[in-house]
């Protein structure tokens, strides 16, 4: 599993979601179907996104406990190898950015 984890704007933790590595011959995924979409909160292990190779079906993992804010790619989608999917933040600090924005 690869991912990366930085500072959104210094305030809010995320997590990149990147297709892993999956062999030297294999270039390229598709993406074949989301199992959540943009704004639910997902868990460390849940199956997140399953993607096809000409040769095969994978799912990618959760990489960490938070709140799916951004997809980059729909199903269909041709994605290589490497790149971010989407991101994952924290959801403690979403709520802590919900509630400043409420005091305001």
């Amino acid at each position: 599993m690869t991912f990366e984890t930085f500072f959104w704007g210094g305030l809010t933790m995320a997590i990149e979601i990147k297709v892993p590595e999956m062999g030297e011959e294999i270039e390229e995924v598709t993406i074949s179907c989301w199992h959540f979409k943009s704004g639910e909160i997902v868990k460390e292990g849940q199956d997140l996104v399953e993607v096809t190779t000409d040769k095969a079906a994978f799912s990618i993992e959760c990489p960490g406990d938070g709140v799916l804010t951004q997809i980059y790619y729909e199903e269909g989608d041709a994605v290589d190898i490497g790149e971010v999917l989407g991101l994952i933040e924290d959801q403690e600090a979403l709520d802590d950015d919900d509630s400043d924005e409420e005091e305001i």
